[in-house]
């Protein structure tokens, strides 16, 4: 899928990925009382070493937009959390009518891959990716519909971003 979907295997280590694990294990959930959208009570924005902050963001920035050839600026990093029984229908990541106009590429880091259920899929390529822990995927989320398939078993954990094109 040339230049469609970079998928780089091992881009963190297994011992970062485990640091990233206890970090959201260990950050404390924001106050989301009143929000009864689907991320509630899922999503963290820990603040990271900095040597992962780099690598989450202003290196994980640097391989998408050398991949793609096109110049980034990095939204919303944070960690989200998929439960057992969690899934996400095909969607668009402009989020509705330009709701998030700026999104379009979307990334994903796996940070386990001790679950089942949880591949990231794209209808309209016939894609399915089968998540591995340290894996970096990204892909144009705001023009591709794309879902994540049911956790069918144990604890998807993945730190997301999404980048506007400059």
């Amino acid at each position: 899928m040339s230049k469609t979907i970079l998928i780089l295997d091992d881009y963190l280590s297994s011992n970062e990925c485990d640091e990233l694990v206890t970090l959201y294990e260990n950050t404390k959930l924001p106050d989301t009382s009143k929000d009864f959208s689907v991320w509630s009570g899922r999503v963290k924005w820990p603040i990271y070493p900095k040597y992962l902050d780099n690598k989450l963001n202003a290196e994980r920035t640097r391989v998408c937009e050398e991949y793609f050839g096109k110049k980034f600026k990095l939204l919303n990093p944070n960690m989200t959390f998929w439960k057992e029984g969690h899934e996400m229908s095909p969607h668009s990541d402009y989020g509705g009518v330009n709701e998030f106009p700026e999104r379009e590429y979307a990334s994903i880091i796996y940070l386990k891959d001790d679950f089942e259920g949880g591949e990231l899929y794209i209808p309209e390529l016939n894609f399915e990716n089968k998540p591995k822990k340290g894996q970096l995927v990204c892909f144009q989320g705001g023009k591709m519909m794309h879902g994540v398939r049911m956790v069918t078993k144990g604890t998807r954990l993945t730190h997301i971003c999404w980048f506007e094109v400059l």
